[in-house]
């Protein structure tokens, strides 16, 4: 049968295994965790699509780090890589830079863009989006320009299935401000939702989020798309810290 696609109605799982935890995981409407059917991803630029604020060398390479941050995390139980050169765009994620045709909100910063099917939770496919009709960013620690390497670590926690963290300390917070590269680095709240994905993946549970600056079902499922935003203030009271 053919499958639909529709604008994802969603909501915050239960998962987080502590009070003094504040991680989100989310769900499709059906009550199933967003998850993927493999514990190696490969990430991509997309070469259609490249950065305007900086250059390919320097976006590959904040990229890589944000992808090896999470992997590092992981402790071999999860792999995200980058893309090989000539591996096909449908086989990746790809991470894609508007600078004209920015479809959201003016204050996102970057958009996560998860397909997956209602029932089961299992993601088809996804794409990470950024923001500089809008917003300019920076690799060097420039305190007027919005950090990369934070920005699409954050956005990896979204596609990995980790919605945004109740604690500003976390890099999956859903605030950040120009200069402000804490959310390179995970802190224990982060790798707490790492955990608890790890946990119910190995649990055979079917059970998914953006990020913005501060303030297998049956053949009959729905793909829902579910979209994450990460909004860009303009000041933030916690000190920069570098990546």
């Amino acid at each position: 049968m053919k499958t639909s696609t529709v604008a994802l109605p969603f909501f915050a799982l239960a998962l987080a295994s502590s009070p003094a935890f504040g991680y989100v995981l989310v769900g499709t409407s059906d009550g199933a965790m967003v998850h993927w059917d493999t514990s190696a991803l490969s990430v991509g630029l997309d070469p259609t699509m490249p950065s305007a604020s900086v250059s390919s060398a320097d976006a590959a390479q904040a990229l890589d780090a944000a992808l090896a941050t999470w992997t590092d995390a992981a402790g071999g139980k999860l792999t995200l890589s980058p893309a090989e050169a000539d591996a096909r765009p449908d086989t990746i994620v790809l991470v894609r830079f508007h600078q004209d045709d920015w479809p959201y909100q003016a204050n996102l910063l970057a958009y996560t863009q998860l397909y997956a099917h209602q029932v089961s939770g299992q993601i088809t496919s996804a794409v990470i989006e950024v923001n500089e009709r809008d917003h300019h960013f920076s690799v060097d620690g420039d305190r007027g320009r919005y950090d990369l390497q934070a920005v699409l670590t954050h956005e990896l926690g979204h596609l990995i299935g980790l919605g945004h963290s109740l604690d500003p300390q976390a890099s999956m917070h859903s605030g950040t401000a120009p200069g402000d590269a804490h959310q390179c680095n995970l802190d224990d709240d982060d790798r707490a939702g790492l955990t608890a994905i790890e946990a119910m993946q190995s649990m055979g549970a079917a059970g998914g989020c953006s990020f913005s600056p501060a303030s297998s079902g049956s053949s009959g499922a729905l793909v829902m798309m579910i979209l994450f935003g990460l909004l860009g203030l303009a000041a933030r009271r916690r000190r920069p810290s570098g990546c």
